[in-house]
This record gives structure tokens, sequence and C-alpha cells, in this order.
């Protein structure tokens, strides 16, 4: 099967929500007023698609729980080198 252009289009755009929504908790996490709009999205995404797509699956349960775990353990070799 085929892909066209406007195929591959339609794929990126589905992107283009779930990016502005991270940036928008990311602001939201600083405090501070997010300076992007959602109609910028598009550009923002053309900037920054390499970026976002090896970022993105960082963002899925099983790589935040591997996260979780791996600061546990952090924590406990740290503890255990200040005793």
């Amino acid at each position: 099967m085929d892909f066209t252009d406007e195929d591959k289009e339609e794929d990126i755009r589905h992107h283009e929500p779930m990016l502005y929504y991270s940036i928008l908790s990311g602001f939201k996490a600083i405090k501070k007023e997010c300076t992007i709009s959602r109609n910028d999205m598009e550009d923002v995404l053309d900037e920054c698609l390499f970026d976002w797509i090896e970022m993105f699956p960082k963002f899925f349960p099983e790589n935040i729980q591997k996260k979780v775990e791996g600061n546990r353990q952090q924590r406990r070799l740290t503890a255990k080198q200040k005793k």
C-alpha cells in the first residue's frame, strides 16, 4: 500500500494536539502562561518533528514505570552512600 503526501500529513496532524497539550502541561508545571497557541502547532511540529517522534514513546505508561523504578533505585543507592 502506497501512502500519499496527504496520508502522511493526516498522520502527522494527529500529533499536533498531543504536542500542544504536552507543551501546555509543561507551562502549567512551571507555573507560567503558555505563549504558544493551538493554531501554531503545525509550525512548531514542523520545527521539532524528529525530536518529538524520539521522545513521544517516553509518555507511555511502561516507560514512565521504568523511570519511576529507576528513580527509586537511585534514591536507595544515594541513601546507602550517605550512611
